[in-house]
């Protein structure tokens, strides 16, 4: 990574008066402002104004300008969520494996709370309730997908099953979400368009070329893109190393990404567990039979094995004197090494 000023020296060294830019992002008052630069500001001086060092990574562009890209595009900003999501639960769990919510930072906190509440609160309205009082855990979910020799792709998630998480989830009965109100089929509509504009503009991203040299821009969105791919496995990295200690904690042993084409590639104890599954439960599947997904799944053509991280939380307390268990949800948030 370049700091502007790095890449004005580096510039000024290539004899540049102007420079150009290639800026990806999805802040609508940045773009305005690039778009509204004059040809006698296209260069670095009026660029590094406008860029905020902590919100931008730029790198040369082989002497024609800069490339600048938001660290807060939606695919970027996601993975450093789940990896201050992860780092922040597993700082405050308790033996039990799950965490109060009021512990958490108050960002991390947020973050859970968004991440229930896209789920959860859609189409219903909750009463006023203290945060505070509420606890989650993270159950990790082991996630194979395989492509059939047919091209049919078939998805079987297996939360997992120890003592860590049967801990976790008897605990979380003791911290209930609130029961909601269910809204009329009007709000609701309305409210799941007010949530897909607002989703549409979040996840938006755009690439904004500044310069002299228009014809340039091609080559400039490949050093963008080049640029782009290089900091999604930096937070790639930093997310899988956040979650690593987790899930050691957890003792879940297997846990490292896979993707092949060959069966026998898979780990032992991944062939073992699904193929258990399948065999056990077929029919949401698609399958006929028993054997018929037994060998759907080891003659594949492909498969992509990793695991998800699921945040779980208690939807029901149940009634112990009457027999009638608690009910509980879990949304898968982030994976590890895919």
């Amino acid at each position: 990574m370049l700091s502007i000023l790095a890449a004005a020296v580096a510039l000024q060294a290539a004899a540049a008066t102007s420079a150009n830019l290639v800026l990806v992002t999805n802040d609508a008052a940045i773009i305005k402002n690039f778009r509204a630069l004059p040809a006698n500001s296209w260069n670095i001086a009026s660029y590094s104004k406008l860029l905020k060092q902590d919100q931008f990574e730029v790198a040369t562009w082989n002497g024609y300008g800069i490339v600048a890209v938001d660290r807060n595009i939606p695919w970027l900003s996601e993975l450093e969520r789940v990896r201050a999501l992860t780092s922040a639960v597993a700082a405050k769990m308790s033996e039990d494996g799950t965490v109060q919510i009021g512990d958490l930072p108050p960002e991390a906190r947020s973050a859970a709370l968004e991440i229930i509440g896209e789920h959860v609160m859609m189409g219903a309205q909750y009463p006023a309730f203290n945060a505070n009082t509420l606890a989650v855990g993270i159950n990790p979910i082991a996630r194979l997908q395989f492509t059939t020799g047919d091209g049919r792709v078939v998805n079987v998630d297996i939360p997992t099953e120890n003592k860590q998480t049967a801990a976790m989830r008897a605990s979380l009965t003791n911290h209930p979400f609130p029961q909601p109100t269910p809204i009329t089929p009007s709000a609701l509509a309305a409210d799941q368009s007010k949530r897909a504009e607002a989703a549409s503009v979040r996840d938006s991203v755009k690439f904004v070329f500044t310069g002299p040299l228009r014809a340039r821009a091609p080559d400039g969105i490949f050093e963008a893109s080049n640029l782009m791919l290089k900091m999604k496995k930096e937070a790639m990295q930093r997310r899988d190393d956040a979650i690593r200690p987790l899930l050691e904690r957890m003792k879940v042993a297997e846990a490292e990404a896979v993707a092949t084409s060959t069966f026998s590639d898979l780990p032992q104890s991944v062939r073992d567990t699904f193929g258990q599954n399948l065999t056990y439960d077929w029919r949401p599947y698609g399958f006929a039979s028993q054997a018929d997904a037994l060998a759907a799944f080891q003659n594949a053509r492909s498969y992509n094995f990793h695991v998800e991280l699921g945040l779980t939380y208690c939807t029901d307390a149940g009634d112990p004197t009457r027999k009638f268990s608690g009910g509980l949800g879990m949304i898968s948030f982030g994976s590890f090494g895919h």
